[in-house]
């Protein structure tokens, strides 16, 4: 044996996941629409908020991710959820979607 472990092996069946189904559902980014939509935000708005968090996006920025175009990195993301008020599981559910 090579000393190389191999994903899955000695740890138990392996969850399914599709992230390629996910980005192709644009799953982030219509939450994000959704969820500014509920708080009727502006995308404006929403950039500011970011900015007092020391995050600096713009409007383009997270009308692309809502587009899916891109999505946000792991601190765009915790940021996403506190102004929200949500948990990060809770990001993910959602009746609608």
């Amino acid at each position: 044996m090579s000393g190389k472990r191999r994903i899955g092996v000695g740890v138990g069946p392996l969850p399914e996941y599709d992230a390629q189904a996910e980005r192709n559902a644009n799953v982030v980014g219509r939450r994000i629409e959704q969820l500014r939509n509920e708080k009727q935000i502006s995308l404006t708005e929403m950039a500011k908020y970011f900015g007092q968090m020391g995050i600096r996006v713009d409007r383009t920025t997270i009308s692309k991710w809502e587009h899916g175009v891109c999505s946000p990195n792991a601190y765009q993301f915790i940021a996403l959820c506190k102004f929200f008020g949500i948990d990060s599981p809770d990001f993910f559910t959602s009746r609608s979607l």
